[in-house]
C-alpha cells in the first residue's frame, strides 16, 4: 500500500507540473472587441495551459507585466520600446456614444469643437483613449467636462441612453442598445492595442504559444 500511495502521489505531482498557468491582462476599454470566442479554441489546442484572464486599466496592464503578475498583456499603444516587446498590434475605430435625444446625434460626424458644452463619461482614470481625447480638447482651447469615470459598461450605456453624458465606443458598433447613437469623430480617431511582454523577461513556452495563437486575432 505504501508503494501504491507513493506512485499515485508522484503521478499527481507530475500532472501538476505538466499543467501551466498563464496570466493574461486585457484593458477595460477593449471588452467590446476582445476575441473571447477564441479562448475556447486555444484551450482545446492547449489543454495543459490554464489561462487566467484579468481585466484592468491601461496603466495597470503595463504595471502587471513589470511586476510579473501578467505573463502576457494586451496593452494600449504607445508603449515604451525599452520596456515592452510588441508581438502583434491591431487598430480599432473609436466612436462617440450618445443618446438619440441629444441634438448632436443628428450629425454624421463630430469635431471636438462641437463638444465644448457637453458632459463626458470615460472608462476610468488610467485609460489612454480618454486621455487622448482630453489632449485633443486642450489643443482646441478647452478642457472637457469629464464628470464621471467608470469601468461598468452597462452603467455607461444606461447613462448615455438617458442623455446623462457622452462616452466612447471602441470597435465597430454591434448590438448597440436602442436609444443610443454611435457617431465617428472628425477627423477619425483610432485606438491601437498590442500583444506585449516585458522586454527583459523571456516569455514562457505557454506565453509563446498564446502569442502565436493570437497574433492574427
Amino acid at each position: 500500500m505504501r508503494e501504491y500511495n507513493n506512485v499515485t502521489e508522484q503521478i499527481a505531482e507530475m500532472k501538476l507540473q505538466n499543467n501551466q498557468t498563464l496570466n493574461v491582462y486585457i484593458p477595460t476599454g477593449m471588452i467590446n472587441v476582445f476575441p473571447f470566442e477564441d479562448f475556447g479554441s486555444f484551450r482545446q489546442l492547449h489543454p495543459k495551459i490554464n489561462v487566467n484572464l484579468q481585466q484592468a486599466s491601461d496603466t495597470e496592464c503595463e504595471n502587471a507585466l513589470v511586476s510579473g503578475k501578467a505573463d502576457v498583456a494586451f496593452c494600449a499603444l504607445p508603449l515604451d520600446p525599452e520596456m515592452f516587446t510588441v508581438h502583434a498590434k491591431k487598430s480599432q475605430p473609436v466612436y462617440f456614444l450618445l443618446s438619440r435625444n441629444n441634438p448632436l446625434s443628428r450629425f454624421k460626424s463630430l469635431n471636438v469643437n462641437q463638444l465644448r458644452k457637453e458632459r463626458f463619461i470615460t472608462i476610468d482614470a488610467e485609460n489612454k483613449c480618454g486621455n487622448d481625447f482630453v489632449s485633443r480638447c486642450q489643443k482646441a482651447g478647452f478642457m472637457p467636462n469629464v464628470y464621471m469615470r467608470s469601468s461598468d459598461t452597462q452603467l455607461i450605456y444606461g447613462l448615455c441612453q438617458k442623455n446623462g453624458g457622452i462616452s466612447f465606443l471602441v470597435g465597430e458598433p454591434v448590438d448597440i442598445p436602442e436609444g443610443l447613437a454611435v457617431i465617428p469623430e472628425d477627423p477619425p480617431n483610432v485606438w491601437e492595442v498590442a500583444i506585449a511582454t516585458l522586454t527583459y523577461r523571456k516569455p514562457s513556452e505557454a506565453a509563446e504559444e498564446f502569442i502565436r495563437f493570437f497574433q492574427n486575432w
